[in-house]
């Protein structure tokens, strides 16, 4: 066996690639030798070493690269060890597992005790022990061998007989598998490593075989390759960070690899094993002692039990930069400097306040980076955390960000579960823990593909979602299904109530109550209701059948293949993650007849087992193709570049730990070569930091974003922040900003914080603006009177108005000034999650309102041949279908509240009607005021002299003036007209007013003021100055706008709906209470309001 040694992955690399060059021939012998093998760890290192081949060599081609295990495997199967259908995998062991539980759990009451005869349970328990077990084969082949012997070493080691009861289930276990005429993979391991009769032309191997960028494996797979390394070349690309032997406690200065006999090391002892997994090496250099025992565990592995030649290339910077200086220190194990380093550019560590902030101060220093060093591309920096999944949604949104300096960049090893497809095909199975809820189908319903494949469309989306809103539709199939759940028995607010009301809403244009059903009316998209009744209708079957079915395992993958085809539609921009599913479902197939799984089981397992199965398939695909690379941080994934970047090196987060089961037998019996996570994590670290050429950029959430408290970073990073004090004391960590727009990023004063963010740079300039200290108020949105935007006015100059955009104008003043200037009022209607509970003891205020408007325009417009009786019932009958009103006997106790509410409003509007018929006015007044305006009116519930208007909720001052205004302009042509007004509270009448149009002109001033400049007419403080002014009318009004201002703060409890809350408000004044602005305007309103001559009284 031959180790070739270095310090950098270029010379390994070029090392292989001079290995790799073929002797001229003709072709025909070329094609018919063996193709080169490189066994490698990853498929991004696959990725790196063809690029750097193909470089070195001009062409790189006709080279596997097989995973270590994959490859041992194919050498057992030629050797007729193993079969080429191998049961011994990890998913088959899973299966074979748990159909032989049943018999084990029969025998061990502690199995007993916790699957108890629950399949779930039994296959859970499966899978972990196929993992165990899988270890067990590579780590533990001699407890293996021994329990074959029906011997348990836990009898013969002191201190681990509390493990015996585990030992003897698991001995069990393991002889039942065993049973099988296949070797298993330990059994076929061993007897290669003791054969003396391999013929090397039965493996068909190539001339030579390269093992690059391993950096740990079991002590097995050492003795494979040292056995194979008799039949063939066998070559170790070993990257090792020190040129120093380091493998012992005791500092001796050898060669890394000492080609001496082991007895003339030096060494205290010929083993160079730890006995105990927390004994830390004394080495006299910090990083290696914290970060390097998986390295140096694996040195002295290969020491112990192979014997090799080596060649060794270590290659000693010559820069004097800081991460140069600590990179060298590593590779001569030497931290001692004969002077303190200086602080430079080329180590970089940030503390942010979270993810968010960590991309964003990355994106600064990177486009930074770029801008200094014109020979550094985007694929020269690889950015990792240690779940990238976690920050991507943060990278698309920073790096792809058109305003603000978008870089190119390429995410890779994401989660399968995390693509739209893949998503929601998952979660037409997870329906069956669900209560079927709006939300659960709809999320559903808006996946593209899903869409597709019933010929919708993405902007139908919309119309859905609003039709299961309108029909009331919260959860549940129908009324049987939820008997099924040991529920109350009924239809209402189900989907079948839902789709009952939209079917009937394609017959009638207008709600009609049909056999107990209430339409809902859906215009002409009766296409669209079929198409979505359909899909949801294959959703509830493929439920049904999940929930009530039992099948072998076979005919769950052949109906999940169905699931998938019958409801995606298969495309371009899908097709990878389409044929992942495809191709698992096909394994777990093929495994179930080659396993001969007769055993009918829910569906519950075989989708588990599907979820285990696609949780395994995370991409590399991205890896160093374009960009920037961001991924996670995997083993050997620190490729040499000139730029890396490690984030989310936070406390608790790495290093990553092992969650090992209680009966795992390794856990108290530790052995040097055992795998883990935590070692793993150190020396990814340490590698990463040995691997960047130019710069290192690390990253933490150090600050906390509630109080800005110090929160700790990982032990590792901590531990490299202690070693570079310690060599450079001058270091400093950089403390980021809350906000990316914090005004310190953009002065020249500061050094450590910079950024060359133009979209930042003007948010921080607006920021200054705001803290002039000169200024006593903060600055408004808008402080002096703007021009009228000349597109709201029509080509003769008027600005044409409707009174109903009038009478509006008062409940939100601020919302109309945004629109007319911006043309926006700035934010969309926010999409919320479609409600999932019918109401229960109470009805919410705006369902109130919906229901006590119907019910009183019915009680205006009642059939006077119908008693009230029947007309009461009827009504019901039409409330209750509508699905608003808890069900059953809450429902009517709500139904006669609300009705006792709107009869009474409904008995005044009568009272003033009388026998006359409703009229409808249309007319035109014209105003030359500031500005030219026509107002379009068109008016009704004219009944005679009388125009009788109502407000079914309570008594308020921006309903009220609503309804003033609209009488107003129809005094101005009809002043003998007379207002009725009634609300829930109080009935208003004005009899007569001397001069409408005057105050109707006083009026349009305010609303064109309005248009300008933000008026600080704020409805729900008014209210408050309104009520005390009509009490007292006191000559000085502060105690009234005290009361005013005291609304404008929110209180979750007493002022919930506080104007300071609304956005437009908070955007024109602020969050202080205008209160000159709001003096001035309340006084004119109310002395307005007041000359019309309102007369109230309570109903």
């Amino acid at each position: 066996m031959r180790i070739s040694a270095s310090n950098q992955l270029e010379v390994l690399v070029s090392q292989l690639a001079d290995s790799l060059q073929n002797e001229k021939c003709r072709p025909e012998e070329l094609l018919g030798r063996p193709n080169d093998l490189v066994i490698i760890q990853s498929r991004g290192m696959a990725k790196w070493i063809d690029m750097q081949i193909a470089d070195h060599n001009g062409i790189a081609t006709r080279i596997e690269y097989p995973f270590i295990r994959t490859f041992i495997s194919s050498i057992l199967v030629k050797c007729s060890y193993s079969p080429k259908e191998d049961i011994w995998d990890r998913e088959s062991l899973a299966w074979r597992i748990f159909k032989l539980l049943p018999e084990i759990e029969s025998k061990f009451t502690i199995i007993h005790d916790y699957v108890k005869t629950n399949q779930l349970r039994r296959f859970q328990l499966a899978e972990q022990l196929a993992s165990l077990i899988d270890e067990y084969m590579v780590y533990r082949h001699d407890w293996l061998q021994s329990w074959i012997q029906g011997k348990a070493f836990t009898q013969f080691n002191q201190g681990l007989e509390k493990e015996l009861k585990h030992e003897a289930w698991q001995i069990a276990l393991w002889q039942k598998l065993c049973e099988s005429a296949q070797n298993s993979f330990q059994a076929a391991l061993q007897n290669f490593l003791l054969a003396d009769d391999i013929q090397p032309e039965v493996l068909e191997l190539p001339p030579r075989i390269a093992i690059f960028g391993i950096t740990n494996m079991p002590p097995v797979f050492v003795n494979f390759f040292e056995k194979l390394s008799q039949l063939t070349q066998v070559t170790l690309y070993h990257f090792n960070p020190c040129q120093e032997y380091w493998g012992d406690i005791r500092m001796e200065r050898f060669s890394a690899f000492p080609l001496q006999g082991k007895d003339d090391l030096g060494l205290r002892g010929p083993i160079f094993s730890r006995t105990f997994e927390n004994e830390i090496p004394d080495l006299p250099h910090s990083l290696l002692k914290s970060l390097g025992l998986l390295g140096r565990d694996f040195l002295n592995l290969l020491i112990e039990n192979t014997s090799f030649d080596t060649l060794e290339h270590y290659a000693p910077s010559e820069s004097s930069q800081l991460l140069h200086r600590i990179q060298n220190g590593i590779l001569e194990m030497q931290e001692d400097f004969e002077d303190d380093l200086v602080t430079d550019d080329s180590v970089k560590i940030s503390s942010c306040h979270s993810p968010r902030r960590e991309l964003e101060a990355l994106h600064d220093y990177l486009v930074g980076s770029l801008a200094d060093n014109p020979d550094l591309r985007p694929q020269d920096i690889i950015v990792m955390a240690p779940n990238i999944h976690d920050y991507a949604p943060h990278i698309r949104n920073i790096f792809s960000n058109p305003d603000n300096m978008p870089l190119d960049f390429s995410i890779t090893d994401q989660e399968l579960r995390g693509r739209p497809l893949v998503n929601s095909y998952l979660k037409i199975f997870e329906l069956a823990k669900s209560r079927l809820s709006s939300n659960d189908l709809l999320e559903i319903f808006e996946n593209p593909d899903f869409l597709s494949r019933y010929k919708l469309k993405v902007d139908d989306v919309h119309t859905i979602r609003d039709w299961i809103e309108q029909a009331r539709i919260r959860w549940g199939k129908d009324a049987q299904q939820r008997a099924d759940w040991e529920l109350p028995e009924f239809e209402q607010n189900s989907w079948k109530f839902g789709f009952d009301r939209l079917l009937a809403g394609y017959a009638f244009d207008d709600p009609e109550l049909y056999d107990s059903i209430l339409s809902c009316p859906i215009g002409g998209d009766g296409a669209i209701l079929g198409k979505i009744k359909t899909a949801a209708d294959q959703l509830f079957s493929i439920y049904e059948i999940i929930t009530q079915e039992e099948k072998s395992l076979q005919n769950w993958c052949e109906y999940f293949s169905f699931v998938l085809k019958s409801n995606f539609e298969e495309n371009a921009d899908n097709q990878n993650e389409y044929n992942i599913i495809l191709t698992q479902l096909q394994k777990m197939s093929e495994r179930a007849d080659l396993l001969q799984m007769n055993e009918v089981i829910a569906a519950e397992i075989a989708i588990k087992s599907l979820n285990s199965a696609l949780e395994e398939q995370s991409s590399s695909h991205g890896f160093i193709s374009r960009g920037i690379t961001f991924c996670s941080l995997l083993p050997m994934r620190s490729i040499p570049v000139k730029v890396i970047c490690m984030l989310g090196l936070n406390e608790g987060q790495l290093p990553r730990t092992n969650h090992r089961s209680g009966f795992d037998l390794m856990n108290k019996n530790w052995r040097q070569g055992d795998r883990t996570m935590s070692l793993d994590d150190r020396y990814l670290f340490l590698e990463s930091l040995v691997s960047a050429r130019e710069k290192l950029y690390l990253s933490y959430v150090g600050q906390s974003e509630r109080d800005n408290e110090e929160i700790p970073p990982s032990v590792i990073l901590a531990e490299f922040m202690e070693y570079i004090k310690k060599i450079a004391p001058d270091f400093q960590i950089t403390q980021h900003a809350l906000n990316a727009f914090n005004p310190r990023y953009f002065q020249d004063e500061d050094n450590d914080l910079a950024s060359l963010s133009q979209l930042h740079f003007r948010a921080a300039q607006s920021l200054l603006k705001s803290r002039e200290p000169e200024r006593e108020v903060p600055a408004l949105f808008c402080e002096q009177e703007l021009d009228l935007p000349e597109e709201i006015k029509s080509q003769d100059g008027f600005i044409d108005l409707d009174l109903e955009d009038l009478a509006k104008f008062f409940a939100n003043s601020a919302k109309t000034f945004l629109r007319c200037q911006l043309g926006t009022s700035l934010w969309k209607d926010q999409v919320s999650e479609l409600p999932e509970t019918e109401a229960f003891a109470q009805v919410n205020a705006l369902e109130q309102f919906k229901i006590k408007s119907t019910l009183i325009e019915a009680l205006i417009h009642k059939d006077p041949d119908l008693d009230e009786e029947s007309f009461k019932i009827q009504m019901q009958e039409l409330v209750l279908a509508d699905g608003s009103l808890p069900y059953g006997l809450k429902g009517i106790e709500c139904f006669e509240q609300i009705y006792g509410d709107s009869e009474k409003v409904a008995e005044q509007i009568l009272l003033h009607k009388g026998e006359h018929k409703e009229e409808q006015l249309n007319f035109t007044l014209t105003f030359e005021l500031s500005e030219k305006i026509r107002l379009n009116c068109s008016l009704s519930g004219i009944y005679q002299q009388n125009l009788l208007t109502y407000h079914p909720g309570k008594d308020k001052f921006k309903h009220l003036i609503k309804h003033c205004i609209k009488y107003l302009a129809l005094a101005s042509v009809e002043p003998r007209k007379k207002l009725h007004y009634i609300n829930q509270d109080k009935a208003y009448q004005i009899h007569e007013i001397k001069d409408a149009r005057q105050s109707l002109e006083q009026i349009l001033e305010l609303y064109l003021s309005g248009l300008k400049k933000p008026l600080a007419f704020l409805p729900n403080c008014f209210q408050k100055y309104y009520e005390q002014r009509k009490l007292k009318k006191p000559k000085e009004h502060e105690v009234a706008m005290g009361l005013a201002e005291q609304k404008w703060a929110y209180d979750s409890y007493n002022n919930a709906f506080a104007d300071s809350v609304d956005n437009s408000f908070q955007v024109c004044f602020g969050k202080d209470f205008p209160y000159e602005d709001a003096l001035l305007c309340f006084e004119t309103v109310f002395d307005l309001v007041n000359e019309l001559g309102l007369v109230e009284a309570k109903l």
